[in-house]
């Protein structure tokens, strides 16, 4: 059973990997390799998107406070594991819209 859980998961990222993915609520979605997926900040339903289509890991690379405290819960509940990173450097050099669509 255990195979065919991973060759199903593979076979969804393979699939990702041969078309031009989108998942809505995931602005600006690429896959960069079978094991990385990449976007802007998610909207809840992007989290849900994620999670139902096999994403084990969230890595948030904005600064900690009450929003990534909010969003660990969030994703947490949503059965993926979260990590923050905080991006230190030119943060507030970046409006909001810049974020979303990195």
């Amino acid at each position: 059973m255990k195979n065919l859980a991973v060759c199903t998961l593979f076979c969804a990222f393979s699939a990702l990997l041969s078309a031009d993915p989108s998942v809505k609520g995931v602005p600006n979605f690429h896959v960069v390799n079978d094991q990385v997926l990449r976007g802007g900040q998610p909207t809840d339903a992007g989290f849900r998107n994620l999670a139902a289509m096999g994403v084990k890991t969230v890595v948030d690379l904005q600064e900690a406070g009450e929003r990534s405290k909010d969003e660990k819960k969030f994703v947490k509940a949503q059965g993926m594991r979260y990590v923050n990173i905080p991006h230190e450097g030119d943060d507030h050099a970046h409006g909001k819209a810049d974020i979303a669509r990195s």
